[in-house]
């Protein structure tokens, strides 16, 4: 499954993963257990978070507690208590995210599919904080998610958690994750246990502050599969209190310095599309350009391309490519396949060397560059208000 942690440490870097050496057994549990998940209807499960983070800055467990509930196709709701208490729901049509410690809230049109709706700020919110990923359970294809992060995938000795008789599965991948799960062994193969881990203190290529290790303990009880779920649960209602707002945090100029490459000339490149064809920045002077820095691995780079490609329709004289940042052809076409966005235009950064001219360290990064050359706005990460902003400076771009 994609239990990716970019989220956690900015999106730092891509990292490609070669094909998984999955064995025979773990294969045949994998498609068990994924075969059960993608078959359901409605699920609903409670889960227990404790995330114990170490760095140079703490060493602290943050504990909490979510309800998920899934109907398929689209509708999920999740409520998660503890310090970090979140709420998010999506109806099949609008996502609303609710933070109660700030007594405000927002509601967005959904443009794709649910798991790809879980963008950067259920991440911060949700993931970055207890370290729960309900995601995980409203994935198109489980089978297919699992079997592409895993590096290596292994079974190990049974396990009793809490009175339940499990098998274990082992991942591992080159992300420095390792990933356990502890999955009900009589009757449906239900998920009683995940355990992921992952240390980046070693990896010099990133910056000391950034460098971590955690433990992230999730414990799952009182599974309902497919059992009758009311509409009313995938209804928000604002508490008296509780504001609406268009974004959760500020994003404005005047809530951050701007970047440094904002008024400076872009670096210039020649990058091949995948087609193998070139192109260059300087081909392309007198058009206002757009680069978007992403991954397939990238939660919310998923999450913004189908936005960020809907504003670009909007303005057909702008020049628009999504720089993918060191994955092969093969992968990205396969990417764009699945979600339905064959004709995104990509460039493809193979060594990272552009994305280092561009200071990408973290992504998705948007880039609007100047007719004369000269780039105008830098947008990182996946903001609420990105599609208002990128059209703002898209009309400014273009006097």
């Amino acid at each position: 499954m994609k239990l990716f942690l970019g989220w956690l440490l900015g999106c730092w870097g891509a990292v490609s993963l070669s094909a998984a050496e999955v064995s025979p057994d773990a294969r045949a549990l994998i498609e068990r257990v994924g075969k059960f998940y993608d078959g359901a209807k409605t699920l609903q499960v409670e889960i227990a978070v404790a995330n114990h983070i170490e760095n140079q800055y703490m060493d602290t467990t943050i504990k909490s507690a979510g309800t998920l509930t899934v109907s398929r196709p689209d509708r999920v709701a999740y409520t998660q208590s503890g310090q970090f208490g979140t709420t998010l729901i999506m109806d099949g049509t609008s996502k609303t995210v609710f933070f109660p410690s700030l007594k405000k809230y927002t509601v967005t049109e959904i443009t794709a599919p649910a798991d790809a709706e879980f963008g950067a700020v259920e991440q911060g919110l949700i993931a970055g904080t207890a370290g729960a990923r309900p995601d995980i359970f409203f994935k198109a294809d489980m089978t297919e998610s699992w079997l592409e992060d895993a590096a290596d995938a292994t079974l190990a000795d049974d396990e009793t958690v809490g009175g339940v008789l499990c098998q274990r599965l082992k991942f591992a991948n080159k992300r420095k994750t390792a990933v356990e799960l502890w999955i009900q062994k009589d009757g449906d193969p239900l998920l009683v246990k995940l355990v992921e881990k992952m240390d980046t203190t070693g990896n010099k290529e990133m910056p000391e502050q950034a460098r971590l290790k955690m433990e992230c303990v999730n414990t799952f009880t009182n599974w309902r599969v497919n059992e009758p779920v009311p509409d009313s649960a995938f209804v928000f209602t604002p508490p008296a209190d509780a504001q609406k707002v268009d974004q959760l945090f500020s994003s404005s100029p005047s809530a951050a310095a701007p970047h440094p490459l904002v008024g400076q000339p872009a670096p210039e490149f020649t990058l091949t599309d995948l087609s193998g064809q070139p192109v260059s920045l300087s081909a392309l002077r007198g058009k206002v350009v757009v680069l978007d820095f992403w991954a397939t691995w990238c939660p919310p780079c998923v999450a913004g391309l189908p936005k960020i490609w809907r504003v670009m329709q909007e303005h057909p004289d702008a020049v628009f490519y999504a720089v993918n940042v060191k994955e092969s052809a093969a992968d990205i076409e396969k990417f764009l396949a699945k979600k339905k966005l064959a004709t995104l235009p990509v460039l493809r950064d193979a060594d990272g060397k552009i994305s280092d001219d561009y200071q990408a360290k973290a992504i998705p990064q948007t880039v609007i560059i100047g007719k004369d050359g000269v780039i105008v706005s830098v947008h990182v990460g996946l903001s609420g208000d990105l599609k208002a902003a990128l059209a703002k400076d898209l009309a400014a771009a273009a006097k």
